[in-house]
């Protein structure tokens, strides 16, 4: 745990133009991922990137020159190494992105990708969607058996905390928020119109819905996708059609909201389009929700006298949750870090055991090397003796082995390293 880093910006530290600048694309990810773990002092990364935060998760490589960096060495480069890469993808300058970074080493980063899944460390705490967003970057890594057990644990975490607390009782998402901070409570009798058609753009729609929208109108580049969610709503008894995503500026003219969750990385509606629709149809203008990062509605639809909530103005709410809920989620989250420091513990005493067994192995060979000169006994006798040998052995290391393990996993204090070695005087030969 303790080769474990984490090197982050979310809306609690970094100004949302850093973090355009930062959001990344599934494709990109993956060519990020990969410049990490082409770095010599990287053998693990994965890379969680989400409308509010951006994250990158890394195991730091073994040393095998005899001459090796100590731990505190070794992580300096590696967060130095990290920094570098992330000032090449997203073109900020490295003093830029130091100034806008978090980092966790060891245990702490660990425990801070368990929180984050499990919606605490959300804009809207509790929320669901960051589930969904961890397990994507979790299967888009350059994971290995480190960041694998971390990662099961935080997606664990995030199920537990949903199922077993109220931390999300009120049905809490960026999407619900965004509808309590524009005031709307019903869409009764008012038109929406839905740019996007991935997981926000769907679940904006089916709040839209569930607000009794008369109609949904929905624009995506891949027409096909649009289609699919138009059908969705139709099936659960909410009107939907679909427009081309290159008409989306003559259908504000009869939207009375825009919800546009794109992914983007330019925007879907500007300024001169709010202008033009009102040149068409009077000065009845939409309210505009943007639910993406980067930003796909332009600012200066504003001057047209449009409102506009977007991720910015969102990061100025604070959603309150139960505060026992937030209790029981705390819990789950020391229980799922507990878990998976054991199992990482016990994982680097792994090479200790296989250097009792070894032990175990030179010391039958030996004996039997004597026995068989001594004796005169013939190749079966010897092979039955070697087989006896071998279960004295495997039975004598077995107890030991096994309280081994359960001691380092138990006890965060014992180094695994120390155990067996001290045991069985393995460095004395």
């Amino acid at each position: 745990m303790d080769r474990v880093v984490c090197v982050g910006s979310s809306h609690r530290c970094a100004p949302v133009d850093i973090l355009e600048r930062l959001s990344m694309a599934p494709e990109q990810q993956d060519a990020f991922t990969a410049d990490l773990l082409s770095l010599p002092t990287i053998s693990e990364a994965m890379v969680v990137s989400t409308c509010n935060r951006f994250e990158v998760y890394a195991v730091l490589a073994q040393e095998n020159d005899a001459d090796q960096m100590d731990d505190d060495a070794a992580m300096v480069a590696a967060h130095t190494d990290i920094l570098d890469v992330i000032a090449q993808h997203s073109a900020i300058p490295v003093s830029d992105v130091r100034a806008v970074t978090y980092t966790f080493a060891g245990t702490p980063a660990a425990e801070h990708l368990i929180r984050v899944a499990a919606g605490l460390e959300s804009m809207v705490v509790g929320e669901q969607q960051i589930i969904g967003q961890v397990r994507q970057a979790y299967r888009g890594a350059g994971a290995g058996p480190v960041l694998h057990s971390i990662a099961q644990s935080a997606l664990r975490a995030g199920k537990r905390v949903h199922s077993e607390t109220e931390i999300d009782d009120a049905g809490a998402s960026m999407v619900s928020l965004a509808f309590e901070v524009a005031g709307i409570t019903s869409l009764r009798g008012r038109r929406v119109l839905v740019l996007g058609a991935g997981v926000m753009a769907s679940l904006a729609a089916t709040h839209a819905g569930r607000l009794e929208a008369s109609e949904l109108v929905i624009a995506n580049r891949t027409r096909s996708r649009a289609e699919a969610l138009a059908e969705h709503a139709r099936q659960a008894g909410v009107p939907a059609r679909v427009v081309d995503f290159d008409a989306r500026a003559h259908a504000l003219d009869d939207a009375d909201v825009v919800i546009s969750a794109t992914g983007a990385r330019s925007y879907t509606i500007r300024g001169e389009d709010v202008a033009a629709s009102k040149t068409r149809v009077g000065q009845r203008t939409p309210l505009f929700i943007d639910l993406s990062m980067p930003r796909d509605i332009q600012d200066s639809v504003e001057d047209h006298g449009a409102t506009l909530v977007n991720i910015p103005r969102l990061g100025e709410h604070h959603h309150q949750v139960s505060a026992t809920g937030e209790q029981m989620a705390e819990q789950i989250v020391a229980e799922e870090l507990s878990q998976v420091a054991g199992q990482l513990r016990a994982r680097r005493i792994s090479g200790d055991i296989a250097a009792v067994r070894r032990r175990g192995d030179a010391v039958v060979a030996e004996e039997l090397s004597r026995i068989t000169a001594r004796l005169g006994l013939s190749e079966q006798q010897a092979e039955e003796m070697h087989s006896a040998l071998r279960r004295v052995a495997d039975k004598l290391l077995h107890e030991p082995i096994v309280q081994a393990k359960r001691l380092v996993e138990a006890d965060e204090t014992v180094e695994s390293s120390d155990v067996l070695q001290r045991m069985f005087a393995l460095d004395e030969r």
